[in-house]
């Protein structure tokens, strides 16, 4: 069984949101609202040029890249649990500042 991913991300909004489904069944595998998105592009950790990939490599290294820091930080796919798992998980983290 192939792994697809459908990333939808809405940057431009005022309240931007990221979420990453299941080209499968649809369900949501990352969630994101604009608090969480607003700390990782202040640290640095990511950035809007990152979801313009020009290749399908481009765009695997992406969705491993948004695993990496939901799995890094302790991110559920529920965005109402992001926010408060991110700041409690930042305050404790030298990875991002």
């Amino acid at each position: 069984m192939e792994i697809c991913y459908i990333v939808d991300a809405w940057l431009e909004r005022a309240d931007p949101r990221i979420t990453v489904c299941s080209a499968h069944n649809g369900s949501a595998v990352l969630d994101w609202d604009q608090h969480t998105i607003h700390k990782l592009f202040a640290s640095g950790a990511l950035s809007p040029e990152d979801f313009r990939p020009s290749s399908s490599q481009e765009l695997w290294e992406l969705l491993c890249e948004l695993f990496y820091w939901q799995n890094i930080l302790g991110l559920s796919s529920s965005p109402a649990n992001s926010r408060q798992e991110m700041y409690g998980n930042l305050a404790g983290k030298e990875t991002i500042s």
